[in-house]
């Protein structure tokens, strides 16, 4: 009878014990976070070459450039690009020689100048830009010299000179303007197939030899 008591009363202080503690779940490891991927390439425009030369892909000086070839040289179009995936040249060759209209661009997308090639040799009207947007200097090219009327500005659009050129030498009345509203002459010189006979200023001085 006493084993039976004492047994039972084990049995009662086991009962009335504190509940075992609940065990807390082991907290997962953070997951890594992946490796920073690298920005994909810029998807680059199609290009359609001429049909007996082969289109090609490399690295140029700035940046991708895409360009058609035929026997080892140029020949279609080609593309330029920046290392930011913005355009820097566009144009052709024909046969291994610059031929059609070229555009050139700033690394932010502002274009640089615009003009057209004839067998390698710059040809019509040209254009170029300050990086402003403002027009920088226009002129015309016969079979790769300059002709004709010729003017640069500013960078904040005012013009700075203005003259002739004649088989890509200065001829004939050359204006100098201050930057400024009035557009004023500075000078103003006198050429004849490249050489400077006179220059007159708007100071004292007057004309000079």
């Amino acid at each position: 009878m006493k084993t039976l008591a004492w047994f039972g009363l084990l049995i009662l202080m086991v009962a009335c014990g504190s509940p075992p503690e609940a065990v807390e779940p082991a907290e997962e490891a953070p997951a890594t976070p992946d490796a920073e991927e690298a920005p994909p390439e810029p998807a680059l425009a199609t290009m359609d070459c001429p049909e007996d030369a082969s289109y090609r892909e490399g690295q140029g000086a700035q940046g991708i450039e895409q360009y058609c070839e035929k026997d080892g040289i140029m020949h279609g179009p080609i593309r330029k690009y920046y290392a930011n995936g913005n355009r820097s040249a566009e144009g052709s060759y024909s046969e291994g020689k610059t031929d059609g209209t070229w555009s050139w661009w700033y690394e932010d997308g502002k274009k640089k100048s615009k003009g057209s090639y004839k067998k390698g040799k710059q040809t019509g009207g040209w254009s170029w830009w300050h990086e402003s947007g403002e027009r920088s200097r226009e002129g015309d090219f016969l079979n790769g010299r300059k002709a004709g009327q010729w003017t640069s500005w500013y960078d904040n659009g005012r013009k700075s000179e203005e003259g002739l050129y004649f088989n890509d030498l200065k001829d004939g009345e050359w204006l100098y303007f201050l930057d400024d509203e009035d557009m004023t002459v500075a000078r103003i010189e006198k050429w004849s197939n490249g050489t400077m006979n006179s220059e007159k200023s708007p100071t004292p001085e007057g004309d000079k030899p």
